[in-house]
């Protein structure tokens, strides 16, 4: 016998009473048996146990060896077919046969498990599905035949001891009755494999005429072997045709398994094999079902036979594909059928994914498919279960005789997004102070090193983006520029830039750029970089939420640029005033000989290009610094520490007075020049002059010049018998006297008498000055001159009248008692420049 694993939910069934006439001579009197209310019950050996009061047999099983009842015959199928290992329900017609006279209360058990009935049947804890009642299960595994007394026509069924069982004899002449339209549930199974459903049966039955049987539970329905040998079992080919397994499915991957977004072409094996080696199968239709458990929009059922590439949603069955050939092998030969001696139908699938919105979260976005097929048997009815769905995605249905194939998953996989930037000082320059020591190529990039003056200033940069990414469309979410971690924010507005304004979105393999200026300063040859920064994230209706960022840094070094400085000397004749009206100022100016003073003023300008605070540290003028002919005086200035910004309303002034000396002829030129530095450099101005001339002077009388008479006396008391100090009481002319120098009480305007401490020598005698007030001793000679200064000029002076005349020059003496004498003096006249010589 074979075994068989049936699934099932409940554990009851009814079973059918078997009642029927047998006609005389072999020839069937059919009647139909009218079945009673029995539920599935107890298989044979366990039903001998329980009426013998035994826990267990020998062997495990009635070692049934008689002969004397059996089924001859099962025909008249309701059904045609079943499906191995299924409990079926169907009415036939039963031929039952006697061996013996007379046999007593026949009943006919029938197992569910494929385990003959004579057996212990095992406990397997699983229980058996039943057509159309509850489930039932240990141990109650068989379906019972009993046919019932009551409608037994007593030729061949017979009621021969009058209890509920039917008999049988063949008294009567014949051995055999049939039974019609008899209700038959079964394993269906085949025992001898030859393609035709199996009735595996045992029969019980009393060798004695006894009101023993029932046709309920007492203790159990029916009959049970008298002995353990006493039953018959056995095997019938019915009929009803075996149908074949669902054939071998099998779906088999080409190649990768993944493929990159936004696209990938997959090619799969598809078998389908019939696994009967007795029946045929046919193939009606097969569907490619594709889903993806990622994204749950995604459904595609393709028919295979079809030789047109076909898109449902983002899949697409490459039909047309040189690889694909399930439309040569399908197409036009639905149905197709797989006979046990050519059992295999294999074609190759192409299909193509396109999809470029993935997970979120960059993992794969997965596809999920199967080949589904609808088979039919010989009769046309269904082979396995073409409702089969494994991927269904909320009930998915995968059962063991469905027609599908496994499931292959294949993926699609994110593809990075990248971006890049290339960002360098932008040429042509609008500021002429950024300079390339190199070219400059088509997109205004210097190929060498770039430099500004100091101290920096406006720098224009420009920035090329190219979205490097082989799938993805990016969107630049951020674009900053950093100096010194300060940071500004290139999509804001801000004056200059041009990164605001642009399309922020890059296909693949696009370009763009823009451009935008920044202030860079700092101390000179210093390096300063600035980096920009981008950041970018896929379109919104491609994203996986992948992101990418790229920067790049420009250099700019700080060029020297050396300070300027404008130097500017004037001089004035020194009149006394304040110095400070520039317009009092000249390059050159005259004095009357010998000399004068005079005031030179300096003015400083800072005129750097780079706008630096400039330091003056030196001057030059070396005539002023070390010539005879100037005396310095007062100095306002600084020239080693003092700090000039740029500008000429800062410039530095400030002045120096000198008394310079000089003749005709000889002027009085110096040059001077500053020295300054930034800091980085020192640099002298260009060199200045101011010039100061002297007039000349001649001896001729002009309103510029005065006369002077040098008076010598020689007042001699020798020999004259003097014996008394003489006292000089005034000097005269013209009979005045003259005034004392700087006297208020100025009785003669015209003159003055200069007091001069010298000794002057004339003729060969020394003199020495004049004084009123001085006293000559008696018996001496006092040498002594005075000089007279005519003051303002005398247009018709008598030179010869200082001596002679009315005008003669007088020095007035006087003893003690007052007695005056006077004497005339000798003249010498000379002049002088507002003063004697």
């Amino acid at each position: 016998m074979m075994e068989h694993s049936i699934y099932s939910r409940h554990k009851r069934l009814l079973s059918a009473m078997l009642i029927g006439a047998a006609s005389l001579y072999g020839l069937a009197n059919s009647t139909t048996a009218n079945a009673t209310d029995l539920v599935p019950e107890l298989c044979m050996a366990e039903a001998y146990m329980e009426v013998n009061n035994l826990n267990s047999l020998p062997q495990d099983k009635l070692n049934c060896t008689a002969e004397d009842v059996e089924i001859a015959e099962i025909f008249n199928e309701s059904i045609s077919e079943c499906t191995p290992g299924e409990v079926v329900e169907f009415t036939a017609s039963i031929t039952i046969v006697t061996n013996a006279n007379e046999r007593y209360d026949t009943t006919f058990y029938n197992s569910l498990t494929g385990i003959a009935p004579n057996f212990v049947q095992p406990d397997t804890g699983e229980s058996i599905e039943l057509p159309n009642d509850p489930d039932t299960s240990y141990p109650y595994l068989c379906s019972l035949l009993i046919p019932d007394a009551s409608a037994a026509d007593n030729i061949v069924f017979a009621d021969l001891d009058l209890d509920e069982c039917g008999d049988i004899t063949k008294a009567n002449g014949s051995d055999t009755y049939t039974l019609d339209n008899q209700t038959i549930t079964m394993l269906c199974e085949d025992v001898d494999n030859d393609d035709k459903a199996d009735f595996s049966y045992c029969a019980a039955w009393d060798n004695q005429s006894r009101d023993n049987c029932t046709l309920a539970d007492d203790p159990v329905p029916g009959q049970v072997p008298n002995t353990k040998s006493k039953c018959n079992c056995d095997v019938l080919t019915t009929n009803i045709f075996i149908k074949p397994d669902p054939p071998e499915m099998t779906k088999t991957l080409i190649g990768d398994a993944a493929a990159d977004e936004p696209s990938g072409v997959f090619k799969y094996q598809v078998s389908i094999t019939n696994v009967s080696t007795k029946s045929d199968i046919t193939i009606n239709s097969v569907e490619d079902i594709v889903r993806s458990p990622t994204d749950l929009s995604v459904f595609a059922n393709f028919d295979l036979s079809t030789g047109s590439n076909t898109t449902v949603g983002n899949v697409t069955l490459l039909a047309e594909h040189i690889d694909h050939t399930c439309d040569t092998v399908l197409g036009g030969n639905l149905p197709l059928t797989l006979t046990p001696g050519s059992p295999t139908v294999t074609c190759v699938i192409v299909a193509q994914i396109d999809d470029d919105d993935l997970p979120n979260d960059q993992s794969d976005e997965l596809y999920r498919d199967f080949v589904r097929a609808t088979v039919v048997d010989k009769n046309g009815a269904a082979v396995g279960d073409n409702t089969c769905d494994p991927t269904h995605p909320t009930s998915p249905s995968n059962p063991s005789d469905g027609t599908c194939t496994n499931v292959v998953e294949v993926a699609m996989q994110d593809v990075d997004v990248s971006i890049t930037i290339d960002k360098f000082v932008y040429f042509p320059s609008p500021n002429p102070d950024v300079s390339c020591t190199g070219s400059v190529d088509a997109d205004g990039k210097c190929d060498g090193s770039v430099w500004i003056k100091e101290p920096g200033g406006d720098v224009t940069y420009k920035l090329i983006f190219e979205n490097t990414s082989e799938v993805d469309t990016l969107t630049i979410d951020m674009l900053t520029d950093t100096v010194s971690s300060t940071e500004i924010n290139l999509l804001s507005s801000i004056s200059g830039n041009t990164c605001d304004s642009m399309d922020l979105e890059l296909s693949v393999d696009e370009v763009d750029s823009c451009t935008f200026v920044r202030n860079v300063s700092g101390d000179v040859n210093a390096g300063i970089t600035n980096t920009a920064y981008v950041h970018a994230v896929e379109k919104s209706d491609q994203s996986e939420g992948n992101s990418t960022f790229d920067d790049d840094t420009a250099l700019v070094t700080i060029m020297n640029v050396a300070p300027a400085v404008l130097f500017d000397k004037k001089v004035r004749i020194d009149d006394g005033s304040e110095p400070n009206d520039p317009n009092d100022y000249f390059e050159t100016v005259q004095l009357n000989e010998p000399g004068g003073n005079v005031t030179y003023r300096f003015e400083v300008t800072n005129i750097s290009p780079s706008g630096e605070d400039i330091t003056l540290i030196d001057f030059e003028d070396t005539i002023l610094e070390t010539s005879p002919r100037v005396t310095l005086g007062a100095s306002t200035c600084d020239f080693s520490t003092t700090v000039i910004s740029v500008g000429p309303a800062n410039s530095y002034v400030c002045y120096i007075d000198a008394a310079v000396t000089g003749e005709p002829n000889n002027d009085l030129v110096n040059s001077a020049r500053v020295k300054i530095t930034d800091g980085e450099e020192d640099l002298y101005s260009l060199y200045n002059d101011a010039t100061v001339t002297f007039a000349d002077v001649g001896p001729q009388l002009t309103l510029d010049f005065a006369y002077t008479a040098i008076v010598f006396a020689n007042i001699d008391t020798r020999g004259v018998g003097a014996f008394e100090d003489l006292t000089i009481d005034a000097l005269r002319i013209r009979g005045v006297d003259i005034p004392l120098e700087g006297a208020t009480d100025e009785t003669d305007p015209d003159m003055r008498l200069l007091n001069l401490s010298d000794t002057r020598t004339r003729d060969g005698l020394g003199f020495n000055a004049c004084e009123v007030g001085d006293v000559v001793a008696p018996e001496t000679q006092k040498l002594c001159y005075f000089v007279i200064q005519l003051v303002p000029i005398f247009d018709d002076v008598d030179f010869k009248a200082l001596k002679t005349g009315l005008g003669p020059v007088e020095v007035i003496l006087s003893d003690p008692e007052g007695n005056a004498v006077k004497f005339e003096a000798d003249v010498d006249l000379t002049t002088t420049k507002y003063g004697p010589l």
